[in-house]
């Protein structure tokens, strides 16, 4: 896995972010976001956090004033 590259993160309507990770589908990337998605998970802004395939869907727990707050913090969890 390539951990120079970064995730990308996306706004879904005005209830989630959508975190796809780099590169292809692999075991260890998968791993990264099962981690990510139980750490997101106890965030107090985070109403629950989805694991995909090579994705991670975190909701809000209540709409946030700006949603790149949360971005650039599961970016860093990355």
């Amino acid at each position: 896995m390539d951990t120079t590259l970064s995730a990308r993160i996306s706004l879904l309507g005005t209830t989630a972010l959508l975190l796809e990770a780099p590169g292809e589908s692999s075991l260890p990337t998968q791993q990264r976001i099962w981690a990510l998605a139980r750490e997101a998970a106890a965030w107090p802004e985070v109403g629950e956090a989805v694991p995909g395939m090579n994705n991670l869907m975190v909701t809000f727990a209540k709409a946030p004033r700006d949603w790149r707050a949360l971005a650039d913090r599961l970016r860093a969890a990355w």
